[in-house]
């Protein structure tokens, strides 16, 4: 047996030699021709060396031809490349048209859209237009209408011109009329006031105010000295004007004819207002009851004798005020009306003792109702009174000023609203 082995030991020997320079020139070949190539590839492809792909084409095994087929892979990659480039250069473009035209698609939808609303506007307008027209057209035909109207009455205004020249001769004659019936109603009251007007033989100092809304009123002053009495009085018809002038004038007469007839024992104002009552019932009769009268006369009416210095007041819904050392004292008469009493009612009689320097202011409502002020009210009583005590200190010649002022001053731009009369004389 060991003859035998060692026999083919060296067979072996040269076998395994044989296998291991076979294995050795296969790896070598195998390195050279296949490995090697291999590495080439993968090196071309992870690099993109065309040197080593030249290198490749050279040779002569089947790497040789691979390497031509790489090589054209790589020319259509590159050209893969170039034309991928190109489609992404044009697919920008695209995308930065594509921007383009939407926002022309957006301008232009906008466009339309202004469009839409210019043509509603165009549309409104021209509706506009023909309501404008329509209303021109008619205005036309009512200016033609107007024309004709205007001439129809310029025609007119001549007739009325000739009219209207006609009637102002007329009421120029009838101005003149109505001036001569104040001026005679005022000089029919003056010359009835001669013998019943304050002065110097009646009261040693005094004053008279008056002030009428027209130039004659209703309103009068009365004073007279009979003996040993001293008779005053202030009365208002409550008319104005020329009727108003021509009742007053006829009191002023009945009232001097009551003093001149009365007795020693009848000086009482009390008793002259009832007989003056019943004398202007007795000439208006059924005209009492007119509303030309309907408030009848109202009357102050106060006597004093000047040896006794006893005063007596009576009167028809008027007031007197006496001011004595700064005070003032009032006297109220009866709210009753002369010439309106038909049953048996009388006045009454106020009883008071005078002093010398006494004041004794006598007036008519419209000294209290006045209207004027800032808020257009009447005077009132109270202000009245309030002003008679600012005034009382200074001389009588003097507050008749004053008073004129404060009146004025009351009624300021208003129109006067009642006639005024104010007598103020000291005892």
């Amino acid at each position: 047996m060991q003859t035998i082995f060692e026999k083919t030991l060296p067979v072996l020997a040269l076998i395994a030699f044989v296998v291991l320079i076979t294995f050795v020139v296969l790896v070598v070949y195998m390195r050279q021709n296949v490995i090697k190539p291999l590495l080439t590839m993968v090196k071309i492809f992870d690099k993109d060396d065309t040197n080593s792909l030249k290198k490749l084409k050279r040779n002569k095994t089947e790497f040789g031809m691979l390497a031509v087929y790489i090589e054209k892979f790589f020319s259509q990659r590159q050209e893969l490349q170039s034309l991928n480039s190109e489609m992404l250069a044009k697919q920008d473009q695209l995308v930065q048209q594509n921007d383009v035209l939407t926002k022309q698609k957006y301008e232009i939808e906008n466009q339309i859209e202004n469009i839409k609303v210019l043509n509603t506007q165009i549309m409104e307008r021209n509706k506009e237009t023909e309501r404008k027209n329509v209303k021109i057209f008619v205005q036309n035909e009512q200016l033609k209408q107007q024309a004709l109207a205007i001439k129809v009455s310029q025609e007119n205004l001549e007739k009325l011109k000739y009219e209207l020249s006609f009637n102002s001769k007329q009421l120029e004659d009838i101005n003149e009329i109505m001036f001569n019936c104040k001026n005679y109603a005022l000089r029919l009251k003056n010359v009835l006031m001669v013998a019943s007007t304050p002065a110097r033989h009646v009261f040693q100092d005094f004053f008279v105010y008056q002030h009428f809304i027209e130039k004659v009123g209703g309103d009068f002053v009365f004073a007279k000295r009979v003996d040993k009495w001293i008779i005053s009085a202030v009365g208002d018809c409550n008319l104005r004007g020329v009727p108003g002038s021509l009742l007053s004038a006829l009191d002023i007469f009945f009232l001097n004819e009551i003093v001149d007839l009365s007795k020693a024992a009848q000086m009482r104002p009390d008793l002259m207002l009832n007989s003056l009552n019943k004398k202007i019932i007795g000439v208006t009769g059924s005209e009492l009851q007119s509303d030309l009268d309907r408030d009848g006369l109202h009357i102050s009416l106060f006597m004093y004798n000047t040896e006794t210095y006893r005063g007596y007041f009576a009167a028809s819904k008027c007031t007197m005020i006496m001011v004595r050392d700064g005070e003032i004292n009032e006297y109220f008469g009866d709210n009753l009306s002369v010439g309106k009493i038909l049953d048996d009612k009388q006045f009454r009689c106020v009883e008071f003792s005078v002093l010398p320097n006494d004041l004794i202011y006598m007036y008519s409502d419209g000294c209290t109702e006045i209207v004027g002020g800032s808020f257009e009210k009447k005077l009132t009583h109270t202000n009245f009174k309030k002003e008679i005590l600012r005034q009382h200190v200074f001389p009588l010649n003097v507050q008749k000023t004053g008073f004129k002022k404060f009146f004025e001053d009351w009624i300021g731009y208003s129109d006067q609203s009642e006639d005024i009369s104010l007598l103020a004389f000291k005892i």
